[in-house]
C-alpha cells in the first residue's frame, strides 16, 4: 500500500538510496528513473551497491541493491532486487572491533606475541616481539618462521633437545608436537643484535577457526630469571 501506484521518485527509500550514489546520472531521481524507463542504461546496472536507509517504523538498515532493465513493448521496465544485510554488516562490524581490540591486547603486552599461519609463515607480531628477537617486521612478514630464528637463535636450553637444528628437525616433522594441555614449550639461546646473549621461553599454542589454523607464540625474555637460580 505504501508503495504500490505510486511513482519511483515519490518513494523515501529510493529518494534516500539515490541521494546516496556518490556520482548521480542525474541531479533528480525523477529525471534518472525517466532516462532509466526510454533507453534501460543505466551506470548503475550491472553493480551491487550499498544503502543505509530508515524504514517507516524508524529502525535503521542496511541494504544491497541491483538494478537492471527488463525490455518492454514500450520500452523499459526498472527492476530492483534488494537484500537486507544489516546482520552481515553488524557481524562485520563486531569482527572488525574484536580484532581492533586483540591488536591493542597485543600491542600493550610485556611478552613478545607472533601469529603463523599454518605453513609455518609469519602473519603479524607486536613491537614487544621485535625488542625481544631483534627481529625487524619489515624484513621477515611472510617468511617461514623457523629459518627466521636461524638470524638470531645459538641453541636450545632444554636439555631434552641438544641443538636448535634439533628442535627445528622435530617441528618440521611432527615431532614436537603440542602436549595434553594443548601447547608446546621450549627454551632457547640467541644472540639480539642490540642486546647480545638472551635467554627466551617460547610457548606456541594453536588458534582453531572456521576455516583454517593459525599458532600463537608467546615469546618471554627469562635470561635474569635463568641468571637469578645460577646465583643461588
Amino acid at each position: 500500500d505504501d508503495v504500490v501506484g505510486k511513482y519511483v521518485w515519490e518513494i523515501p527509500f529510493f529518494k534516500e538510496a539515490y541521494k546516496q550514489i556518490p556520482v548521480r546520472p542525474h541531479k533528480r531521481l525523477k529525471d534518472y528513473t525517466n532516462q532509466f524507463l526510454k533507453t534501460g542504461e543505466s551506470p548503475l546496472t550491472d553493480r551491487f551497491d550499498l544503502y543505509d536507509i530508515e524504514r517507516p517504523d524508524g529502525a535503521q538498515r542496511t541494504i544491497q541493491a541491483n538494478i537492471f532493465p527488463i525490455k518492454t513493448d514500450k520500452g523499459h521496465m526498472l527492476c530492483a532486487i534488494v537484500r537486507d544485510i544489516t546482520s552481515m554488516k553488524n557481524a562485520e562490524m563486531e569482527i572488525r572491533d574484536s580484532e581492533e581490540k586483540f591488536r591493542s591486547v597485543i600491542e600493550q603486552s610485556l611478552d613478545g606475541v607472533a601469529l603463523v599461519d599454518d605453513q609455518g609463515n609469519y602473519i603479524d607480531f607486536n613491537r614487544q616481539f621485535e625488542s625481544i628477537t631483534g627481529l625487524k617486521k619489515e624484513d621477515i612478514i611472510g617468511m617461514k618462521a623457523l629459518g627466521t630464528f636461524n638470524m638470531v637463535a645459538v641453541s636450545t636450553v632444554d636439555g631434552s633437545l641438544n641443538s636448535f637444528e634439533s628442535l627445528k628437525e622435530k617441528l618440521k616433522r611432527g615431532a614436537a608436537t603440542y602436549d595434553s594441555s594443548g601447547k608446546l614449550s621450549f627454551e632457547i639461546g640467541i644472540v639480539n643484535p642490540d642486546d647480545g646473549p638472551r635467554i627466551l621461553q617460547i610457548i606456541v599454542f594453536p588458534i582453531i577457526m572456521e576455516k583454517s589454523k593459525i599458532h600463537c607464540a608467546i615469546v618471554r625474555d627469562i635470561t635474569e630469571q635463568k641468571r637469578a637460580e645460577v646465583a643461588l
